[in-house]
């Protein structure tokens, strides 16, 4: 969480942001889980701000209906583009993708309207398209999941004022500007978190196994290690565990 002193304008809420910085790299984003479970049709809503110490061809935004890494739609932002995906089993999909400039240390506002397999995308509160999908015979259907943060390839952003209002005839709104009580400046969002090792803020891993001593092939030695850089210091996990052979199937 940081305090900004140069913090959302109206109408968003303004005060403090959730801070995520995105690895370089397409394929380790660093991904914020929205403390909501899993959610369907509604309007997904956000203010995003790419910095200008973010690295060229950074990307920021959101991913809807969250499984996993290979199950997802994904609207995410770059310095001069806006694209919509979907990826399914593993598989890719570019669903829309248009020309938008995105200046660095302004405050943008992304929102998707998502009405089964319809999605209309927002910029700015400028209504752009509305795109219509279809989901390939035998694949996950898409039709719940995760709402997710996304940041990726060296992006550092700032997001405040994430919202999903529900399609229900008596619309419900969830809402996280993350200026509560129970928020602390320098730590993470209250009630949010991360995936895994991968999705740490400029996280990396590294699995080694070796044999336990030398001459003994059948005692493996493998070693965790897990880095990061989060409140301006390197954090470093590392977990040293054992494989005996005989516990392996064969």
């Amino acid at each position: 969480i940081d305090a900004l002193g140069d913090s959302c304008p109206a109408p968003c809420s303004g005060g403090n942001a959730m801070h995520v910085s995105g690895v370089s790299g397409t394929s380790n984003p660093s991904r914020a889980v929205v403390p909501a479970g899993w959610l369907g049709d509604g309007k997904y809503d956000l203010y995003f701000r790419p910095r200008n110490t973010s690295s060229d061809g950074w990307g920021a935004g959101m991913y809807l209906r969250y499984r996993d890494d290979k199950n997802y739609f994904l609207l995410q932002a770059t310095a001069n583009t806006l694209g919509f995906i979907r990826k399914s089993s593993g598989d890719t999909v570019s669903l829309w993708s248009a020309n938008q400039t995105l200046t660095p240390n302004t405050w943008h506002q992304l929102t998707v309207v998502a009405e089964g397999l319809a999605f209309t995308i927002s910029l700015d509160g400028t209504s752009l398209t509305t795109v219509a999908d279809a989901i390939p015979v035998g694949e996950p259907p898409l039709d719940i999941g995760q709402f997710v943060l996304n940041a990726a390839n060296g992006v550092v952003a700032d997001f405040d004022d994430v919202t999903f209002t529900n399609a229900m005839s008596v619309p419900t709104t969830l809402a996280w500007n993350f200026d509560g009580s129970n928020e602390t400046t320098g730590m993470p969002a209250h009630g949010w978190r991360r995936l895994g090792p991968d999705d740490l803020p400029a996280g990396t891993t590294s699995l080694t196994i070796s044999d336990s001593q030398s001459g003994f092939t059948d005692l493996k030695k493998a070693i965790l290690a897990v880095s990061w850089f989060e409140r301006n210091a390197t954090r470093t996990y590392t977990n040293t565990f054992y494989i005996n052979q005989r516990s392996v199937p064969q």
